[in-house]
């Protein structure tokens, strides 16, 4: 028996709850460019820090399983 790999997706919440996948290798850029006027937070930074929480910068990475 072989282990199979599954495809590897980051998720995003939107302000109104509903989520998203998406393949990763995934950029915060190619998110905030869909929806102008909004920045993307990292899940664990709103748990720390709630509103003072920075927005991830355009180059960064998006992770799989972080919400």
């Amino acid at each position: 028996m072989g282990n199979a790999m599954g495809s590897k997706r980051a998720k995003v919440m939107k302000i109104d709850g509903e989520t998203f996948k998406l393949k990763t290798p995934a950029r915060a850029n190619d998110i905030v460019k869909d929806y102008p006027g909004h920045v993307l937070l990292d899940s664990q930074a709103v748990k720390n820090f709630g509103p003072r929480a920075k927005p991830l910068e355009p180059d960064h990475e998006l992770k799989p399983k972080k919400l």
